[in-house]
């Protein structure tokens, strides 16, 4: 039997960049997540997601300290 689990992104982040289109952005570590998301405009932010529980967040720092712990 063939079985394809497909993986849960460990940060899962639904926004808008800064042209206003909606994309998804997924990522297995916490470092990665604010690597990548350091000085980048979004424009809004749609989820943010920790092992496939949303988190309360409003803006990119809010997504930052949750990563931070």
């Amino acid at each position: 039997m063939d079985c394809q689990i497909e993986k849960i992104p460990f940060i899962r982040f639904l926004y808008a960049d800064a042209e206003g289109v909606r994309k998804i952005y997924d990522a297995d570590w916490p470092d990665q997540f604010i690597a990548y998301f350091t000085d980048k405009e979004v424009t809004e932010i749609g989820g943010f997601f920790v092992m496939g529980f949303p988190q309360p967040v409003r803006t990119l720092e809010d997504a930052f300290k949750i990563c931070r712990g």
